[in-house]
């Protein structure tokens, strides 16, 4: 038998609770659950570094930022 870590079985256990549905784990309104914050099998509390080459947003939105810096704002149509 494989052993989980203790956020992987929080995260089974979170499947196990929503019936297996891992959009009813993402979407679980019980907020008031003591393993609700790591339901997503990962600790929040751990700050994670920025990973290179990973794109964040799309590139309209890339571009309205970088716009935005230079102080110029593009405005959809």
């Amino acid at each position: 038998m494989k052993r989980l870590t203790p956020i992987k079985a929080i995260r089974q256990q979170c499947l196990d609770c929503s019936g297996g549905q891992r959009a009813e784990v993402r979407e679980c309104p019980v907020d008031a659950c003591t393993l609700w914050p790591y339901r997503m099998g990962k600790n929040p509390f751990i700050e994670r570094p920025a990973q290179k080459g990973k794109q964040v947003g799309s590139k309209i939105n890339s571009a309205e930022t970088i716009n935005a810096q230079e102080g110029s704002f593009l405005r959809e149509a």
